[in-house]
């Protein structure tokens, strides 16, 4: 709620709630609600490079393309690293994230990397 709040009523009030999905440490496939989330492994990185919640989403359209993969820290800055939501074949300690040339692999999650916050608006 931090996040959210942060942002402009208008687009607090455009922003819908998106059903979540992802592989708890046992393989259970767990569901949840929000209106920011942070995108999994399987929605960024191609099939064959995907190392965390595996079937549980495809890659989006718009992530097929490496350069779309790549976050800067600032406009015009450096490439840096960010954190997916998906962890590292169950493990409860290593994550899945992309790396700042667009490819992807696992960390421990005290290291101190970024996370892209995602949300839906509807079509109009």
């Amino acid at each position: 709620e931090k996040i959210f709040n942060l942002l402009p009523d208008a687009l607090q009030a455009a922003i819908m709630p998106t059903e979540r999905k992802w592989l708890d440490k046992n393989g259970n496939l767990k569901t949840g609600t929000y209106k920011l989330f942070v995108p999994s492994c399987a929605e960024i990185a191609p099939e064959d490079e995907c190392i965390g919640d595996r079937g549980v989403y495809t890659q989006l359209d718009w992530y097929k393309d490496r350069r779309h993969r790549i976050r800067c820290d600032a406009k015009g800055g450096d490439t840096c690293w960010y954190w997916t939501i998906s962890a590292y074949s169950g493990n409860t300690t290593c994550f899945v994230f992309v790396y700042s040339y667009g490819s992807v692999n696992n960390r421990l999650a005290s290291g101190a990397l970024g996370a892209p916050v995602c949300f839906q608006i509807p079509k109009s």
